[in-house]
């Protein structure tokens, strides 16, 4: 490159590439129709799948929780009015926003509406559970802190979310 050093030739082009990359599992979310979403959801499963590898066990949990609840948020957007009525009709009802709605709400207006199935939205209410052991406080009165368990559960309600968001694409 121009008589440039080979290593500095090789940062040169390395310092251009993103840190992250959307890993093998991009794939899985097609479904997603914004472009810049899906690849930050891509990315952000990636990282989830690292964090599991080396045991990094409370930020696979927030992460997951967080995948969970932009897929769930991105899957009610596209019914808005639906989801809005849907939140109102809880109890206690939610009058926020639909992009201010938590995954606790997102989850419950969800299942409400067909998008996810019972179990998905029993294992995304575990996930959010644990997702905010992220707050000390919360982890001390609860006596719980993130571990495995947790970590594969919140992951595994991504998986579940995924899959079924993917089903009902498919129908």
């Amino acid at each position: 490159m121009n008589g440039l050093h080979p290593l500095v030739a090789v940062r040169s082009c390395l310092s251009k590439l993103p840190d992250e990359g959307p890993g093998d599992r991009a794939s899985a979310l097609e479904f997603v129709a914004d472009g810049a979403l899906r690849a930050g959801l891509a990315t952000d499963l990636a990282s989830m799948e690292t964090l599991l590898d080396v045991g990094v066990w409370k930020a696979a949990t927030v992460i997951a929780g967080s995948v969970a609840e932009a897929l769930l948020l991105d899957a009610l957007l596209k019914r808005a009015a639906e989801a809005q009525a849907a939140g109102k009709a809880l109890e206690p009802p939610v009058e926020k926003k639909l992009d201010s709605w938590d995954l606790d709400a997102l989850t419950k207006v969800a299942a409400k509406l067909g998008v996810i199935d019972g179990g998905t939205a029993d294992a995304c209410k575990l996930a959010r559970g644990f997702r905010n052991l992220i707050h000390p406080g919360r982890s001390r009165r609860l006596e719980i802190t993130c571990d495995r368990g947790t970590a594969f559960i919140a992951v595994a309600a991504v998986d579940h979310v995924i899959r079924d968001l993917r089903a009902r694409k498919s129908n």
